[in-house]
């Protein structure tokens, strides 16, 4: 690898960071309040954005304009957006905010507002409208999962519907609530949203389950479909929201893999040709990838010798890791099961390069170390005291830049 140039940012210690946002020259990190406040879900537990500029190595933070009850749930591009919520005595008034983090100056615009009745919720602080979930499509959409209100009956999900909120036309959508033959937009999971030859995809997830929960099932031979069964779909973005916008149901057709009762879905990446699920089988304590090339049509299911704890996409290979009887962290390329590189139970994989050098964090008694690992050779990149495990850190590959924020 190139000589890496690292950048170390202090003063957010006692603060929690997730990295949310990125565009060609900024990466984007949610901030939390200060772990020795106290917190009130009326005040929002998230206050702003850490946005750092890898052209001009600047930092800075950027305060939410609105307290910010509703943050997204997946990861975006160029724009954050969050949600508030106002009572006025049973209505809730819910306003939508987008943050433009591409341009030089970061600015916020309110997108869209609307109206909910909590007639059944006496204490605030208790309502089930704090779980409004938001996902982030694109600059023009976002989906909001909106929960029942009323709990005095049993219900199959805590959500009533989802809805597709068009900014430009300022007006939303209600989703058809059937997906697929025997599945329900209210058993979302994830949503993922990526581009492929100037095209945006979206990879929807259903089940609302781990897999640890799934497995326990299992064990004590449950069959439930409605808790149980999981469903991969795939569809350009375009045509998910001329469905939702039709009111024509996401049909099984976009399904590209589904789960019954004996397996569960740990995690999936993707690249520009290819989708890689990855899935726990429990019966044989193993694991299992399927490489869906979404251009072709084409797949292929691989039954592991290893039950992996991630599996990831490497250019056009399948690399994946998993914990060994001496507590080491063995990395492999799944094509042929071989050992890359062992990792101690300290040590956390940051970064593979395509010529297979890794960046390697070692986090143990306050201090942080990266170093790079590969070929025979070794080379520390940097050995600092910190306080406490909630540092972020990431490797931007564009840039060849490593940023740690404290």
């Amino acid at each position: 690898m190139k000589e890496i140039s690292t950048s170390v940012i202090k003063g957010f210690e006692e603060h929690f960071k997730l990295f949310s946002c990125s565009s060609k020259q900024y990466d984007v990190y949610k901030l939390s309040k200060d772990i020795n406040e106290e917190w009130n879900v009326t005040d929002g537990f998230d206050v702003g954005l850490v946005r750092y500029d890898y052209i001009n190595n600047k930092t800075e933070f950027y305060p939410f304009q609105e307290p910010a009850h509703i943050v997204p749930r997946n990861f975006s591009y160029n724009y954050f957006y969050y949600g508030s919520l106002n009572w006025d005595g049973n209505v809730v008034k819910v306003s939508v905010y987008q943050i433009n983090c591409s341009r030089r100056i970061i600015t916020t615009n309110k997108v869209y507002s609307f109206e909910i009745k909590d007639s059944t919720q006496d204490d605030i602080e208790l309502s089930k409208l704090w779980g409004i979930e938001l996902y982030s499509l694109s600059e023009r959409y976002i989906c909001l999962a909106i929960p029942y209100t009323d709990q005095s009956r049993e219900l199959s999900s805590r959500f009533s519907h989802f809805i597709l909120i068009d900014i430009l036309e300022k007006r939303s959508y209600v989703f058809p609530e059937s997906l697929g033959e025997k599945d329900s937009i209210l058993r979302l999971d994830s949503l993922y949203v990526f581009e492929s030859s100037n095209k945006s995809y979206i990879i929807l997830t259903t089940g609302r389950i781990l897999t640890n929960e799934k497995e326990k099932l299992w064990k004590n031979s449950k069959k439930d479909l409605n808790q149980m069964l999981q469903n991969v779909f795939f569809i350009e973005l375009d045509e998910f929201v001329n469905l939702v916008k039709s009111g024509s149901p996401i049909s099984s057709s976009y399904v590209i893999d589904t789960s019954f009762f004996d397996r569960g879905i740990v995690n999936i990446s993707y690249s520009d040709t290819h989708i890689i699920l990855h899935k726990h089988i429990f019966p044989k304590k193993t694991s299992e990838f399927v490489q869906y090339n979404f251009k072709t049509k084409q797949r292929k299911n691989i039954i592991l010798k290893h039950l992996y704890n991630i599996i990831f996409n490497k250019n056009k290979e399948v690399l994946g890791y998993y914990i060994n009887n001496e507590n080491k962290t063995n990395l492999c390329n799944l094509d042929t099961e071989t050992l890359e590189i062992a990792l101690n139970e300290k040590e956390t994989l940051v970064y593979v390069s395509d010529n297979r050098e890794y960046l390697v964090s070692n986090f143990n008694n306050n201090r942080l170390t990266v170093e790079i690992i590969g070929h025979n050779n070794f080379k520390e990149i940097f050995d600092i005291s910190i306080t406490s495990d909630r540092y972020s850190l990431h490797y931007n590959e564009r840039y060849n830049r490593i940023v740690l924020i404290l």
